[in-house]
């Protein structure tokens, strides 16, 4: 009988953000499947995320004891010792293949000195995350590091087809890169009634460019005083937006929600969603919004939206940090609401691309490939 296939699942730090609700659709679809065994290498699990892991999942975790160690940098090194002699001894390499999804560098590295092969998933778009960087030094540097790196991974993961486009021009042996799109668990419904209020959703990072979006806002409320705006998500720059409101006269029509456990509802009720983004992988807020029928108005930013959207056919798009264009595009919606409807609904025909059990298919294929 041919023993169980080892599936290491290389992921840090995990969060509660959406790239680690897709990734975990995906692994506790294939925990379920009877020829793989998944473990999970991290040092860092968001309490809230838990519990959504399959307990079919084993969890390998480095935990730090010492404050010195908090900060990342020391973490991801010491760790790494942690995993060569924790794995080492555990897995044999005929059997074993990692799936790094964080700090790949870093583990691509860890696979060569344990002889495992290995799968790099890539999810933002690698220029556009330079371009936008606060360090744009030490962000280039690395930048040339993780290419070079990457070489030596055995496939190369892209959740958009722009993405793939951009690393095969790095990536020296081309047949080492696909692309495979995000996942999520869909509840396809057929759209409610539309309540006046529009949202988003995401980290409250300068990634996501909440900024653009209170600046349209405003604009907006100029000619539709009865609409309020909803943000789902927690992060850093949360006191910084709430003064931005307040200083745009806006705060008593925005409301800022942080975590909220079961999100469908807003997506479902909401008038229209909106995606601000400077950058992105493939987003799975807009396929979430696409799945319950709401409106959809998002960056073209580099590189998923205008793949989900089709360049325009089941949405709108408007260029990274154009408040004007952005507000332009929201009267728009509510003036020819019909439009955009219509609009979404073709959209929904596409859903079957995303379902967990067809994303899930493509993984087990390639990883069939490798083992």
């Amino acid at each position: 009988m041919q023993s169980k296939k080892n599936i290491l699942i290389y992921f840090p730090s995990i969060e509660n953000g959406g790239m680690e609700k897709n990734l975990f659709n995906l692994f506790n679809y294939l925990a379920k499947k009877k020829e793989f065994n998944l473990f999970l290498a991290c040092n860092h699990i968001n309490f809230k995320f838990k519990k959504n892991i399959s307990d079919k999942i084993h969890l390998i975790q480095y935990k730090p004891k010492k404050k010195l160690f908090l900060n990342r940098y020391l973490i991801s090194i010491y760790s790494f010792f942690f995993f060569i002699k924790k794995l080492k001894s555990s897995f044999l390499p005929n059997n074993t293949i990692i799936f790094s999804v964080q700090n790949s560098i870093i583990s691509v590295i860890l696979s060569k000195i344990l002889g495992f092969k290995i799968i790099i998933r890539n999810g933002n778009h690698p220029w556009s995350a330079l371009k936008y960087s606060d360090n744009l030094i030490f962000s280039l540097i690395s930048f040339f590091i993780r290419f070079f790196i990457y070489n030596f991974a055995d496939k190369i993961v892209c959740n958009s087809e722009e993405s793939k486009k951009f690393f095969s021009n790095f990536i020296l042996k081309k047949s080492k890169l696909f692309t495979i799109k995000n996942s999520i668990v869909l509840k396809q419904k057929n759209a409610s009634k539309k309540k006046n209020f529009i949202l988003s959703a995401g980290r409250l990072t300068k990634q996501k460019d909440f900024v653009t979006l209170l600046k349209a806002f405003k604009i907006f409320k100029e000619k539709n005083r009865n609409y309020k705006l909803l943000i789902l998500g927690e992060g850093k720059e949360k006191k910084s937006l709430t003064e931005l409101a307040k200083s745009l006269n806006i705060h008593k029509s925005v409301k800022f929600k942080g975590f909220v456990k079961k999100p469908l509802p807003f997506f479902s009720n909401a008038k229209m969603y909106i995606c601000s983004s400077l950058y992105e992988g493939l987003p799975s807020t807009l396929i979430e919004a696409l799945s319950v029928g709401t409106p959809i108005i998002s960056t073209n930013c580099q590189s998923g939206p205008s793949e989900i959207l089709c360049n325009g056919k089941f949405g709108y798009l408007f260029d990274v940090r154009d408040h004007n264009a952005l507000a332009h595009l929201m009267n728009h919606v509510v003036k020819n609401y019909q439009e955009a409807i219509k609009k979404i609904l073709k959209g929904r025909k596409t859903l079957y691309q995303y379902q967990v059990k067809n994303v899930s298919v493509k993984y087990i294929n390639e990883i069939n490939k490798l083992l």
